[in-house]
Protein backbone atom coordinates (compact mmCIF):
# COMPACT_ATOMS: atom_id res chain seq x y z
CA UNK A 1 0.00 0.00 0.00
CA UNK A 2 1.59 3.35 -0.93
CA UNK A 3 1.50 6.56 1.43
CA UNK A 4 -0.46 8.67 0.50
CA UNK A 5 -1.22 11.38 2.95
CA UNK A 6 -4.81 12.55 1.29
CA UNK A 7 -6.19 9.40 1.68
CA UNK A 8 -8.98 9.84 4.05
CA UNK A 9 -8.34 6.23 5.55
CA UNK A 10 -4.58 7.04 5.84
CA UNK A 11 -5.44 10.20 7.77
CA UNK A 12 -7.90 8.66 10.10
CA UNK A 13 -5.78 5.90 10.74
CA UNK A 14 -2.74 7.86 11.65
CA UNK A 15 -5.31 10.12 13.90
CA UNK A 16 -6.07 6.58 15.29
CA UNK A 17 -2.21 5.64 16.59
CA UNK A 18 -1.76 9.82 17.52
CA UNK A 19 -5.65 9.10 19.58
CA UNK A 20 -3.73 6.40 21.86
CA UNK A 21 -0.53 7.89 21.79
CA UNK A 22 -2.68 10.96 23.46
CA UNK A 23 -4.35 9.14 25.53
CA UNK A 24 -1.25 7.10 26.96
CA UNK A 25 0.17 10.33 27.48
CA UNK A 26 -2.34 12.25 29.31
CA UNK A 27 -3.71 9.59 31.48
CA UNK A 28 -0.86 10.02 34.09
CA UNK A 29 -0.51 13.62 33.22
CA UNK A 30 -4.05 13.81 34.84
CA UNK A 31 -2.99 11.52 37.63
CA UNK A 32 0.33 14.07 38.02
CA UNK A 33 -2.35 16.95 38.54
CA UNK A 34 -4.86 15.09 40.49
CA UNK A 35 -2.31 13.86 43.25
CA UNK A 36 -0.92 17.36 42.97
CA UNK A 37 -3.70 19.33 43.96
CA UNK A 38 -4.65 16.90 46.33
CA UNK A 39 -1.20 17.13 48.04
CA UNK A 40 0.05 20.04 49.60
CA UNK A 41 1.74 22.37 47.13
CA UNK A 42 5.23 22.11 48.71
CA UNK A 43 8.00 21.99 46.00
CA UNK A 44 9.84 18.94 45.41
CA UNK A 45 13.14 19.95 46.76
CA UNK A 46 15.96 17.88 48.40
CA UNK A 47 18.53 18.80 50.98
CA UNK A 48 21.28 17.60 53.13
CA UNK A 49 23.03 19.20 56.43
CA UNK A 50 26.43 20.47 54.61
CA UNK A 51 25.31 19.95 51.21
CA UNK A 52 23.65 21.59 48.53
CA UNK A 53 19.50 21.95 47.74
CA UNK A 54 18.46 19.97 44.92
CA UNK A 55 15.31 21.67 43.41
CA UNK A 56 13.14 20.26 40.84
CA UNK A 57 10.60 23.22 40.56
CA UNK A 58 12.84 25.53 38.18
CA UNK A 59 10.39 26.13 35.60
CA UNK A 60 7.73 26.25 38.06
CA UNK A 61 9.74 29.14 40.30
CA UNK A 62 10.06 31.45 37.28
CA UNK A 63 6.83 31.38 36.41
CA UNK A 64 6.15 32.52 39.92
CA UNK A 65 8.50 35.20 39.19
CA UNK A 66 6.73 36.30 35.77
CA UNK A 67 3.56 36.69 37.33
CA UNK A 68 4.61 38.47 40.09
CA UNK A 69 6.85 41.20 37.57
CA UNK A 70 10.13 39.61 38.92
CA UNK A 71 13.28 37.92 36.12
CA UNK A 72 14.95 36.27 39.38
CA UNK A 73 13.38 33.70 41.49
CA UNK A 74 12.12 33.65 44.66
CA UNK A 75 14.93 31.02 46.97
CA UNK A 76 16.36 32.44 50.04
CA UNK A 77 19.69 34.14 49.63
CA UNK A 78 21.86 33.55 52.52
CA UNK A 79 24.25 36.66 54.37
CA UNK A 80 27.31 34.31 53.91
CA UNK A 81 26.78 33.79 50.14
CA UNK A 82 26.37 37.53 49.96
CA UNK A 83 29.34 38.76 51.88
CA UNK A 84 32.22 36.30 49.84
CA UNK A 85 34.05 38.19 47.22
CA UNK A 86 33.99 35.10 44.97
CA UNK A 87 30.88 33.05 45.39
CA UNK A 88 31.97 30.86 42.02
CA UNK A 89 34.91 29.59 43.29
CA UNK A 90 34.34 25.70 43.85
CA UNK A 91 36.31 25.90 47.39
CA UNK A 92 34.83 28.53 48.57
CA UNK A 93 31.61 27.11 47.97
CA UNK A 94 32.50 23.83 49.67
CA UNK A 95 33.43 26.24 52.63
CA UNK A 96 29.85 28.05 52.72
CA UNK A 97 28.80 24.35 52.52
CA UNK A 98 30.72 23.08 55.47
CA UNK A 99 29.26 26.23 57.08
CA UNK A 100 25.57 25.36 56.90
CA UNK A 101 25.21 28.02 54.57
CA UNK A 102 22.02 26.93 51.51
CA UNK A 103 22.68 26.55 48.47
CA UNK A 104 21.02 25.65 45.29
CA UNK A 105 22.47 23.21 43.15
CA UNK A 106 22.48 23.82 39.57
CA UNK A 107 20.70 27.67 39.49
CA UNK A 108 22.43 30.41 38.89
CA UNK A 109 23.83 33.08 41.08
CA UNK A 110 23.91 36.82 40.25
CA UNK A 111 24.10 39.84 42.03
CA UNK A 112 22.50 38.91 45.27
CA UNK A 113 19.70 36.67 43.47
CA UNK A 114 19.05 32.95 42.18
CA UNK A 115 18.34 32.46 38.70
CA UNK A 116 17.01 29.99 36.51
CA UNK A 117 19.53 29.75 33.34
CA UNK A 118 17.16 27.15 31.25
CA UNK A 119 15.11 29.19 28.79
CA UNK A 120 12.39 30.92 29.45
CA UNK A 121 9.83 30.28 26.92
CA UNK A 122 7.80 26.63 28.39
CA UNK A 123 7.58 28.54 31.69
CA UNK A 124 5.22 31.22 29.92
CA UNK A 125 3.31 28.88 27.61
CA UNK A 126 2.69 26.14 29.83
CA UNK A 127 3.84 27.16 33.56
CA UNK A 128 2.66 30.43 34.31
CA UNK A 129 -1.27 29.69 32.62
CA UNK A 130 -1.28 26.72 34.66
CA UNK A 131 -0.14 28.70 38.24
CA UNK A 132 -2.62 31.27 37.23
CA UNK A 133 -5.42 29.45 36.85
CA UNK A 134 -4.82 26.94 39.97
CA UNK A 135 -2.57 28.81 42.47
CA UNK A 136 0.20 25.84 42.22
CA UNK A 137 3.50 24.88 40.21
CA UNK A 138 3.00 22.84 37.57
CA UNK A 139 4.44 19.13 37.95
CA UNK A 140 7.91 19.70 35.42
CA UNK A 141 6.73 15.46 35.17
CA UNK A 142 3.48 16.61 33.35
CA UNK A 143 4.96 19.46 31.52
CA UNK A 144 7.57 17.47 29.57
CA UNK A 145 5.20 14.33 28.77
CA UNK A 146 2.91 17.35 27.32
CA UNK A 147 5.60 18.24 25.41
CA UNK A 148 6.86 15.46 23.95
CA UNK A 149 3.37 14.51 22.51
CA UNK A 150 3.67 17.13 20.47
CA UNK A 151 7.21 15.55 19.38
CA UNK A 152 5.74 12.34 18.72
CA UNK A 153 3.00 13.87 16.40
CA UNK A 154 5.30 16.32 15.02
CA UNK A 155 7.98 14.11 14.10
CA UNK A 156 5.80 12.15 12.58
CA UNK A 157 4.59 14.06 10.18
CA UNK A 158 7.65 15.88 9.26
CA UNK A 159 8.75 12.47 8.52
CA UNK A 160 5.73 11.79 6.53
CA UNK A 161 6.28 14.90 4.50
CA UNK A 162 10.40 14.32 4.26
CA UNK A 163 9.45 10.79 2.08
CA UNK A 164 6.38 12.47 0.39
CA UNK A 165 9.21 14.91 -0.90
CA UNK A 166 11.99 12.24 -1.40
CA UNK A 167 10.13 9.05 -2.29
CA UNK A 168 6.56 9.35 -3.13
CA UNK A 169 6.36 5.61 -3.84
CA UNK A 170 7.55 4.50 -0.29
CA UNK A 171 4.70 1.67 1.29
CA UNK A 172 3.14 2.13 4.83
CA UNK A 173 4.97 -0.29 5.79
CA UNK A 174 8.74 1.77 4.96
CA UNK A 175 6.86 4.50 6.54
CA UNK A 176 6.25 3.20 9.70
CA UNK A 177 9.56 1.57 10.04
CA UNK A 178 10.68 5.01 8.82
CA UNK A 179 8.94 7.20 11.53
CA UNK A 180 10.25 4.75 14.45
CA UNK A 181 13.80 4.80 13.07
CA UNK A 182 13.45 9.00 13.49
CA UNK A 183 11.66 8.76 16.88
CA UNK A 184 14.48 6.24 18.62
CA UNK A 185 17.30 7.93 16.41
CA UNK A 186 16.45 10.71 17.85
CA UNK A 187 17.18 9.93 21.33
CA UNK A 188 13.41 11.08 22.00
CA UNK A 189 13.06 7.87 23.86
CA UNK A 190 15.68 9.28 26.67
CA UNK A 191 13.33 12.07 27.30
CA UNK A 192 10.54 9.70 27.71
CA UNK A 193 11.87 8.40 30.41
CA UNK A 194 13.81 11.24 32.28
CA UNK A 195 10.95 13.95 32.47
CA UNK A 196 12.24 16.42 34.85
CA UNK A 197 13.20 19.88 34.09
CA UNK A 198 16.35 19.02 32.51
CA UNK A 199 14.54 17.72 29.78
CA UNK A 200 11.80 20.18 29.25
CA UNK A 201 14.01 22.70 27.08
CA UNK A 202 15.02 19.89 25.31
CA UNK A 203 11.29 18.77 24.47
CA UNK A 204 9.99 21.71 23.87
CA UNK A 205 12.77 22.98 21.08
CA UNK A 206 12.68 19.03 19.51
CA UNK A 207 8.96 20.09 19.35
CA UNK A 208 9.34 23.39 17.48
CA UNK A 209 12.26 22.39 15.32
CA UNK A 210 9.73 19.44 14.00
CA UNK A 211 7.09 21.67 13.80
CA UNK A 212 8.94 24.65 11.69
CA UNK A 213 10.21 22.37 9.42
CA UNK A 214 7.14 20.39 8.86
CA UNK A 215 5.70 23.86 7.71
CA UNK A 216 8.57 25.53 6.00
CA UNK A 217 8.61 22.39 3.80
CA UNK A 218 4.58 22.86 3.57
CA UNK A 219 5.76 26.28 2.64
CA UNK A 220 6.80 24.97 -0.79
CA UNK A 221 4.77 22.00 -1.46
CA UNK A 222 2.71 21.61 -5.03
CA UNK A 223 -1.03 21.64 -4.72
CA UNK A 224 -0.68 18.88 -7.58
CA UNK A 225 1.82 16.93 -8.84
CA UNK A 226 4.05 16.26 -10.91
CA UNK A 227 5.04 19.80 -10.08
CA UNK A 228 8.30 19.88 -8.55
CA UNK A 229 8.39 21.81 -4.72
CA UNK A 230 10.53 24.15 -5.71
CA UNK A 231 8.43 25.72 -8.72
CA UNK A 232 5.78 25.74 -6.55
CA UNK A 233 4.95 29.66 -4.99
CA UNK A 234 5.59 29.82 -1.41
CA UNK A 235 2.64 30.04 1.25
CA UNK A 236 3.58 32.93 3.70
CA UNK A 237 1.33 31.35 6.19
CA UNK A 238 3.69 28.21 6.78
CA UNK A 239 6.57 30.21 5.87
CA UNK A 240 5.46 32.80 8.56
CA UNK A 241 4.48 30.11 10.86
CA UNK A 242 7.85 27.82 10.47
CA UNK A 243 9.77 31.05 11.11
CA UNK A 244 8.21 31.97 14.55
CA UNK A 245 8.44 28.38 15.77
CA UNK A 246 11.95 28.05 14.82
CA UNK A 247 13.30 31.22 16.25
CA UNK A 248 11.62 30.73 19.54
CA UNK A 249 13.85 27.85 20.22
CA UNK A 250 15.94 30.91 21.63
CA UNK A 251 14.35 30.45 24.39
CA UNK A 252 14.06 26.84 24.96
CA UNK A 253 17.52 25.55 24.20
CA UNK A 254 19.31 28.29 22.28
CA UNK A 255 21.52 25.47 19.64
CA UNK A 256 18.26 24.58 18.31
CA UNK A 257 17.95 27.89 17.03
CA UNK A 258 20.64 27.44 14.16
CA UNK A 259 18.24 25.47 12.20
CA UNK A 260 16.95 28.92 10.78
CA UNK A 261 20.19 27.88 8.76
CA UNK A 262 18.48 25.37 6.84
CA UNK A 263 15.95 27.45 5.18
CA UNK A 264 18.46 28.40 2.89
CA UNK A 265 18.83 25.50 1.37
CA UNK A 266 15.32 24.87 1.43
CA UNK A 267 14.50 27.80 -0.29
CA UNK A 268 17.31 28.35 -2.26
CA UNK A 269 15.42 27.96 -5.62
CA UNK A 270 12.97 30.85 -4.70
CA UNK A 271 15.43 33.31 -3.05
CA UNK A 272 17.36 32.98 -6.77
CA UNK A 273 14.48 33.50 -8.58
CA UNK A 274 13.55 36.75 -6.13
CA UNK A 275 16.83 38.08 -6.59
CA UNK A 276 17.05 37.43 -10.71
CA UNK A 277 13.57 39.62 -10.39
CA UNK A 278 15.21 42.08 -8.26
CA UNK A 279 17.78 42.91 -10.63
CA UNK A 280 15.72 42.70 -13.88
CA UNK A 281 13.48 44.99 -11.92
CA UNK A 282 10.27 43.15 -12.67
CA UNK A 283 9.06 42.72 -9.33
CA UNK A 284 7.57 46.04 -7.10
CA UNK A 285 8.60 46.56 -3.78
CA UNK A 286 6.18 45.01 -1.77
CA UNK A 287 6.32 42.02 -3.54
CA UNK A 288 10.12 41.46 -2.99
CA UNK A 289 9.88 41.98 0.47
CA UNK A 290 6.92 39.71 1.14
CA UNK A 291 8.73 36.40 1.60
CA UNK A 292 11.80 37.95 3.59
CA UNK A 293 9.52 39.78 5.41
CA UNK A 294 6.84 36.75 6.31
CA UNK A 295 10.20 35.14 8.12
CA UNK A 296 11.66 38.22 9.75
CA UNK A 297 8.90 39.97 11.34
CA UNK A 298 8.00 36.60 13.16
CA UNK A 299 11.74 36.17 14.17
CA UNK A 300 12.04 39.65 15.71
CA UNK A 301 9.06 39.86 17.18
CA UNK A 302 9.91 36.24 19.38
CA UNK A 303 13.46 37.14 19.75
CA UNK A 304 13.73 40.74 21.08
CA UNK A 305 11.46 39.80 24.49
CA UNK A 306 13.55 37.04 24.64
CA UNK A 307 16.96 39.61 24.19
CA UNK A 308 15.64 41.77 26.80
CA UNK A 309 14.66 38.91 29.17
CA UNK A 310 18.36 38.10 29.40
CA UNK A 311 19.49 41.97 29.21
CA UNK A 312 16.86 42.31 32.42
CA UNK A 313 18.34 39.33 33.96
CA UNK A 314 22.35 39.39 33.22
CA UNK A 315 23.33 42.81 31.76
CA UNK A 316 23.62 41.87 28.24
CA UNK A 317 20.73 40.36 25.76
CA UNK A 318 23.22 37.54 25.03
CA UNK A 319 24.09 36.01 28.61
CA UNK A 320 21.50 33.65 29.52
CA UNK A 321 23.39 32.94 32.65
CA UNK A 322 24.47 29.52 32.28
CA UNK A 323 28.66 30.31 33.52
CA UNK A 324 26.78 31.72 36.83
CA UNK A 325 25.37 27.90 37.52
CA UNK A 326 26.33 26.65 40.95
CA UNK A 327 27.45 22.96 39.65
CA UNK A 328 30.72 21.09 40.13
CA UNK A 329 33.05 23.45 38.68
CA UNK A 330 33.81 27.68 38.63
CA UNK A 331 31.53 27.67 35.13
CA UNK A 332 33.31 31.39 35.23
CA UNK A 333 36.56 30.39 34.98
CA UNK A 334 35.90 27.45 33.68
CA UNK A 335 37.85 26.12 29.83
CA UNK A 336 37.70 23.01 28.41
CA UNK A 337 40.75 20.88 27.88
CA UNK A 338 41.76 20.30 24.66
CA UNK A 339 42.72 16.40 25.20
CA UNK A 340 39.39 15.59 26.56
CA UNK A 341 37.95 16.82 22.97
CA UNK A 342 38.54 13.71 20.65
CA UNK A 343 37.05 11.37 23.30
CA UNK A 344 34.28 12.90 23.84
CA UNK A 345 33.38 12.89 20.25
CA UNK A 346 34.13 9.57 19.68
CA UNK A 347 32.20 8.10 23.04
CA UNK A 348 29.23 10.51 21.73
CA UNK A 349 29.34 8.19 18.60
CA UNK A 350 30.93 4.86 19.28
CA UNK A 351 31.22 4.32 22.84
CA UNK A 352 30.66 0.74 23.19
CA UNK A 353 27.58 -1.28 24.42
CA UNK A 354 28.27 -3.31 27.53
CA UNK A 355 26.32 -6.91 27.32
CA UNK A 356 26.02 -9.09 31.10
CA UNK A 357 24.30 -12.23 31.76
CA UNK A 358 21.83 -11.05 34.07
CA UNK A 359 19.22 -8.69 33.44
CA UNK A 360 18.73 -5.70 32.42
CA UNK A 361 21.87 -7.48 30.01
CA UNK A 362 23.40 -4.07 29.66
CA UNK A 363 25.59 -1.92 31.82
CA UNK A 364 26.68 1.62 31.61
CA UNK A 365 30.05 1.73 29.62
CA UNK A 366 33.45 3.28 31.20
CA UNK A 367 33.98 6.81 29.70
CA UNK A 368 37.89 7.84 30.65
CA UNK A 369 39.12 10.90 30.09
CA UNK A 370 42.95 12.14 30.65
CA UNK A 371 41.73 15.54 32.10
CA UNK A 372 38.20 16.24 33.96
CA UNK A 373 35.03 17.06 31.89
CA UNK A 374 31.46 16.63 32.64
CA UNK A 375 30.65 13.03 31.91
CA UNK A 376 26.81 11.92 32.12
CA UNK A 377 27.08 8.04 32.32
CA UNK A 378 25.34 6.33 29.51
CA UNK A 379 25.42 2.62 28.21
CA UNK A 380 26.57 3.57 24.81
CA UNK A 381 27.13 6.13 21.81
CA UNK A 382 24.56 7.28 19.66
CA UNK A 383 25.54 4.34 16.90
CA UNK A 384 25.97 1.59 18.83
CA UNK A 385 22.65 2.54 20.14
CA UNK A 386 21.24 3.29 17.09
CA UNK A 387 23.41 1.54 14.34
CA UNK A 388 20.65 2.74 11.53
CA UNK A 389 21.80 6.75 12.14
CA UNK A 390 25.18 5.57 9.66
CA UNK A 391 23.40 5.40 7.22
CA UNK A 392 23.51 9.59 7.17
CA UNK A 393 27.09 9.48 5.55
CA UNK A 394 25.54 8.29 2.51
CA UNK A 395 23.57 11.15 1.70
CA UNK A 396 26.33 12.61 -0.25
CA UNK A 397 25.88 10.16 -2.67
CA UNK A 398 22.14 10.24 -3.01
CA UNK A 399 22.51 14.25 -4.93
CA UNK A 400 21.82 12.83 -8.33
CA UNK A 401 18.89 10.61 -6.79
CA UNK A 402 16.98 13.10 -5.01
CA UNK A 403 17.64 15.61 -7.38
CA UNK A 404 14.03 16.47 -8.15
CA UNK A 405 12.57 16.51 -4.21
CA UNK A 406 14.52 19.87 -3.56
CA UNK A 407 15.59 18.15 0.28
CA UNK A 408 19.24 17.56 -1.07
CA UNK A 409 20.69 20.78 0.20
CA UNK A 410 18.01 20.99 2.99
CA UNK A 411 19.17 17.34 4.51
CA UNK A 412 23.16 17.71 3.50
CA UNK A 413 22.80 20.97 5.61
CA UNK A 414 21.02 19.14 8.63
CA UNK A 415 24.10 16.73 8.21
CA UNK A 416 26.30 19.46 8.49
CA UNK A 417 25.38 21.37 11.26
CA UNK A 418 24.12 18.08 13.35
CA UNK A 419 28.46 17.44 13.09
CA UNK A 420 28.85 21.03 14.20
CA UNK A 421 26.49 20.67 17.42
CA UNK A 422 27.79 17.66 18.22
CA UNK A 423 31.54 18.82 18.10
CA UNK A 424 30.06 22.21 19.85
CA UNK A 425 28.25 19.81 22.56
CA UNK A 426 31.65 17.66 22.95
CA UNK A 427 33.71 20.72 23.64
CA UNK A 428 31.42 23.02 25.87
CA UNK A 429 28.94 20.75 27.71
CA UNK A 430 30.98 17.69 27.78
CA UNK A 431 29.42 13.97 27.58
CA UNK A 432 25.25 14.23 28.18
CA UNK A 433 22.70 11.89 27.30
CA UNK A 434 20.18 14.37 26.96
CA UNK A 435 22.43 16.49 24.73
CA UNK A 436 22.87 14.03 22.02
CA UNK A 437 18.70 15.63 21.59
CA UNK A 438 20.78 18.58 19.57
CA UNK A 439 22.36 16.93 16.81
CA UNK A 440 20.86 13.26 16.69
CA UNK A 441 17.13 14.17 14.88
CA UNK A 442 19.62 15.95 12.10
CA UNK A 443 21.07 13.08 11.42
CA UNK A 444 17.86 10.96 11.46
CA UNK A 445 16.96 12.85 8.91
CA UNK A 446 19.99 12.86 6.67
CA UNK A 447 19.76 9.14 6.88
CA UNK A 448 16.37 8.85 5.55
CA UNK A 449 17.15 8.63 2.01
CA UNK A 450 20.02 5.79 2.46
CA UNK A 451 17.20 4.53 4.70
CA UNK A 452 14.32 4.41 1.89
CA UNK A 453 16.71 3.71 -0.85
CA UNK A 454 17.22 0.07 1.09
CA UNK A 455 13.76 -0.85 1.82
CA UNK A 456 12.63 0.28 -2.11
CA UNK A 457 9.83 1.70 -3.57
CA UNK A 458 6.05 -0.10 -3.27
CA UNK A 459 6.17 -1.30 -7.13
CA UNK A 460 9.83 -3.00 -7.01
CA UNK A 461 10.25 -6.03 -7.59
CA UNK A 462 14.55 -6.48 -6.99
CA UNK A 463 14.81 -10.25 -5.81
CA UNK A 464 17.41 -9.02 -2.43
CA UNK A 465 14.63 -6.37 -1.47
CA UNK A 466 12.60 -8.51 0.45
CA UNK A 467 16.18 -9.68 2.23
CA UNK A 468 17.20 -5.90 2.64
CA UNK A 469 13.56 -4.83 3.84
CA UNK A 470 13.96 -7.75 6.41
CA UNK A 471 17.57 -6.69 7.33
CA UNK A 472 15.99 -3.33 8.22
CA UNK A 473 13.37 -4.52 10.24
CA UNK A 474 15.35 -6.97 12.16
CA UNK A 475 18.68 -4.35 13.15
CA UNK A 476 15.20 -2.04 14.01
CA UNK A 477 14.00 -4.52 16.87
CA UNK A 478 17.28 -4.95 18.24
CA UNK A 479 17.52 -1.53 18.38
CA UNK A 480 14.11 -1.08 20.36
CA UNK A 481 15.11 -3.82 22.55
CA UNK A 482 18.16 -2.09 23.57
CA UNK A 483 16.39 1.06 23.83
CA UNK A 484 13.63 -0.55 25.74
CA UNK A 485 16.05 -2.72 28.24
CA UNK A 486 18.20 0.29 29.17
CA UNK A 487 15.68 2.16 30.74
CA UNK A 488 16.25 -0.62 32.81
CA UNK A 489 19.75 -0.06 33.47
CA UNK A 490 21.12 0.50 37.34
CA UNK A 491 23.55 3.61 37.78
CA UNK A 492 21.98 6.20 34.96
CA UNK A 493 20.65 9.04 36.08
CA UNK A 494 16.57 8.51 37.16
CA UNK A 495 17.77 4.63 37.58
CA UNK A 496 14.37 2.74 37.27
CA UNK A 497 15.73 1.05 40.21
CA UNK A 498 15.06 3.76 42.51
CA UNK A 499 12.59 5.53 41.00
CA UNK A 500 10.11 2.65 40.02
CA UNK A 501 11.38 -0.16 41.97
CA UNK A 502 8.11 -2.15 41.71
CA UNK A 503 8.21 -2.28 38.13
CA UNK A 504 11.85 -2.92 37.95
CA UNK A 505 11.95 -5.90 39.92
CA UNK A 506 8.41 -6.74 38.27
CA UNK A 507 10.67 -6.84 34.92
CA UNK A 508 13.15 -9.07 36.39
CA UNK A 509 11.13 -11.51 37.60
CA UNK A 510 10.38 -12.22 34.06
CA UNK A 511 13.99 -12.79 33.18
CA UNK A 512 14.74 -14.99 36.87
CA UNK A 513 14.15 -18.65 36.63
CA UNK A 514 15.13 -19.74 40.60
Amino acid sequence: ITLDPSSRKQRLAFAAVMAAAAAATLVPVAMQLSAQLASDPTALSFSKPNAYTYDFEQYGRVADALIHGRVWVDLPVDPALQAVQDPYDAATRSRLLADGVQLFWDYAYHDGHWYSYFGVLPAVLLFVPYQLATGRMLPSGAAELVLMLGVLVFACLLTIRLIRRIAPRTSLAATSMAIVFVLVGSNAPYLWFRTNFYSIPCAASLLLSALGLWLWLGASMPRRRPARPDAAPLKLGHLAGGALCIAANLGCRPAFSLVALLGIPLFWPQLKALYGRIRQRSIGVWQALRMPMAVLVPAVCIVLPLLAYNAARFGSPLDFGNSYQFTVTDMTRFTPAPDTFPLLMAYYLFLPLRFTAGFPFLALSPTPLPSWAYAEEMIGGLFMLCPLLMLAFALPFLRRRLRGSGCWGLLACGLALGLALLAFDAWEGGLGWRYMIDFAWLLALAALPAFLAITGAVDSHAPALRLRRLLILLILLATLAVTLLGFFVPGRDDALIGVNSGLYHTARSWFTLF
